[in-house]
């Protein structure tokens, strides 16, 4: 199914994918775990999810761990992808009661002269809340935004039944940890993969070593699409420990950048 949410964004459920209808940039590639929490949201929008429900739709039901932190940092990271594409505040936060979906306008590619080729997927089980009641509690208290690094989707995560796995392609190694970039339709060649970018993103965060055999998915729209208009660049990678996670003590980490250029 394809939506265009607020006639600026074309989310391509079936290839996991946000696009831009507006700047000729490269798409935002949705991992599993992010394109089934999308997937519910959008499918009950403006109606208000609870976390049990995402929880269990998202995670449980996928054999994924379901923590709150989990779900929290999820969230986060579709902020973050929609704030760079112009839409700051599409995802609300309901104190004790859930998230929301709240796209102004939402068209399916149904409802673009598109046949539909078969039924849509009922929606997931929502909590009935008013819209405008839980707007109205919204400005009553105001919303938090999360900017915390987001954390805890495993490496298996991309391969989850029912998505095609993550595409990557090996580009090197900084000191014992291998990069993997995440591609989608572009396939660039590995002398033209930002390397010190992500380098400079490693600085940053001195919690990650890779003196520890590890590897890090990279995903750079500059990397992928250098000839694109420029205005924003996005900038992702997964740190994977292989010790650590092959004895069940972590999953892979995630770390997110994103800036106007």
């Amino acid at each position: 199914m394809r939506y265009i949410i607020n006639n600026n964004i074309k989310y391509h459920e079936d290839r996991s994918e946000l696009i831009s209808l507006h700047d000729h940039t490269e798409p935002l590639q949705l991992t599993a775990t992010l394109n089934r929490l999308l997937s519910a949201l959008v499918r009950n929008n403006n109606l208000v999810l609870s976390r049990e429900t995402l929880l269990t739709q998202v995670w449980e039901a996928h054999g994924q761990v379901a923590s709150g932190n989990n779900l929290n940092n999820t969230i986060s990271i579709l902020r973050k992808m929609f704030a760079s594409l112009g839409e700051e505040e599409i995802i609300v936060t309901l104190p004790r009661q859930g998230f929301m979906f709240t796209a102004a306008t939402l068209k399916t590619a149904d409802s673009l002269a598109e046949k539909p080729t078969e039924p849509a997927p009922a929606p997931v089980a929502v909590a009935a809340v008013s819209p405008r009641r839980a707007l109205k509690h919204l400005k009553a208290i105001g919303l938090a935004a999360l900017f915390t690094l987001a954390a805890g989707s495993a490496a298996w995560a991309w391969q989850d039944v029912g998505y095609l796995p993550a595409s990557t392609l090996d580009v090197g190694n900084i000191d014992n940890c291998s990069v993997r970039l995440i591609t989608t339709f572009h396939k660039p060649a590995v002398s033209k993969v930002d390397l010190d970018h992500l380098r400079n993103m490693l600085k940053k965060r001195p919690q990650i070593q890779c003196n520890e055999p590890a590897t890090l998915l990279y995903y750079d729209t500059q990397t992928l699409a250098p000839n694109g208009s420029g205005k924003t660049r996005t900038s992702y990678f997964y740190y994977c420990p292989l010790s650590e996670m092959a004895d069940n003590k972590v999953q892979c980490e995630s770390f997110y950048e994103s800036w106007g250029l």
